[in-house]
């Protein structure tokens, strides 16, 4: 139902002082009842690539500028949801958005939580043919995430993705 830990703002930014998040997006969290249940949901988008190297191109392995920032935003992000689950373990939390990074980068082992993950990501439940929302130069990956707690898993909720510019013309 609708107890347990609440918000102070929703929507609200998170980690709005958080030097990660300058010149960049701030993420916003909210709390919304869905089905009866309280949900707290976290919609980011870390910053981009631009200014990275290629993945194939002349540099190798290529630079990746943006990667520390997104890390420590996706650290930031993580630390939250930690202080939401600390209160209440059984909340049901989503970190929703476009992260800007592949599900097996550092950046969502980060927002995942490192070594013990807190949040599990919705793309990792798929069959490995199915991790995929878009094709760029004739590769299927997925950039927009969808990272649920554990109640959220617990409650046999379950996801399934879009593919974009990928079956259809």
């Amino acid at each position: 139902g609708s107890t347990g830990v609440e918000l102070t703002y929703s929507p609200g930014r998170v980690a709005p002082n958080d030097p990660a998040f300058t010149d960049s997006r701030k993420p916003l969290a909210g709390e919304f009842i869905f089905n009866g249940r309280k949900l707290i949901v976290v919609v980011s988008q870390l910053i981009s690539k631009s200014g990275d190297d290629p993945l194939f191109g002349f540099t190798q392995p290529p630079m990746l500028h943006s990667e520390a920032q997104r890390i420590a935003q996706a650290e930031a992000i993580n630390a939250f949801v930690d202080s939401i689950l600390g209160l209440d373990p059984q909340a049901r939390v989503l970190v929703i958005g476009d992260m800007n990074d592949f599900q097996f980068s550092e950046s969502l082992d980060a927002l995942k939580g490192g070594v013990t993950p807190v949040l599990t990501n919705l793309h990792d439940t798929l069959p490995a043919n199915e991790r995929y929302s878009y094709m760029l130069d004739g590769n299927s990956q997925a950039l927009d995430h969808v990272l649920a707690s554990d109640q959220m898993t617990a409650d046999g909720d379950s996801a399934d993705v879009v593919h974009m510019n990928a079956e259809f013309a």
